[in-house]
């Protein structure tokens, strides 16, 4: 499993997440979680509007991310690269995945 969170440092662990899934023969399954935690406080119906627009921003951004992380592994010739998109705490999503 490679988790991502699409930063410049992400592009050597890609790299490495397919030689190792490689040397194993092992599928990859790349993963990107969005955090839900709410922004608070909520002093105005707005708020929570404008925080509902950008949770639909950052999903969309995340499903791009990892269209093109599976694109990277599967053009590095990595084995039945998958995408999974969650959204919650990340650090628990991708441990539960």
């Amino acid at each position: 499993m490679l988790a991502t969170d699409g930063s410049e440092e992400s592009a050597s662990a890609v790299r490495t997440a397919v030689e190792l899934a490689n040397s194993t023969g092992s599928e990859l399954h790349v993963v990107h979680a969005v955090s839900t935690a709410p922004q608070r406080p909520y002093p105005r119906y707005f708020e929570r509007a404008r925080s509902k627009d950008m949770l639909q921003r950052k999903r969309v951004a995340a499903l791009v991310l990892l269209d093109e992380k599976v694109r990277q592994v599967k053009n590095m010739g990595g084995i039945g690269a998958d995408s999974y998109y969650r959204e919650g705490d990340p650090a628990e999503e991708v441990r539960s995945r």
